[in-house]
């Protein structure tokens, strides 16, 4: 095996590289370090669905009261629920961006 001298650019191109469940990949750019290393660990975590909702927690063996939406107590849990679907988180982002009072 023949050593050589390997550039960071060679290297970027086989480390870094982060795989989506859907496929898609995320390759880590100069503007990507402006995003906390938290946000981007959340998202990756999002993405595969290990975040400990309370149907996740539930397929685990953890005994909980109740696999519904402790906020809106309308829809199981998820990941998706939580993220995208649940009215009342939904309407607190748009609250915080843009002062919606609650009818």
């Amino acid at each position: 095996m023949e050593m050589g001298l390997v550039s960071t650019h060679q290297k970027w191109q086989g480390v870094g590289r982060i795989q989506w469940a859907n496929g898609s990949t995320f390759r880590p750019t100069r503007w990507s370090s402006l995003i906390p290393s938290k946000v981007l660990i959340f998202v990756w975590r999002a993405e595969r669905n290990r975040i400990p909702t309370r149907v996740e927690l539930d397929l685990k063996g953890i005994d909980i009261p109740s696999i519904l939406c402790p906020i809106c107590d309308n829809e199981l849990e998820t990941v998706d629920h939580i993220l995208a679907k649940c009215d009342w988180k939904i309407l607190k982002i748009y609250e915080n961006f843009g002062n919606i009072e609650k009818s």
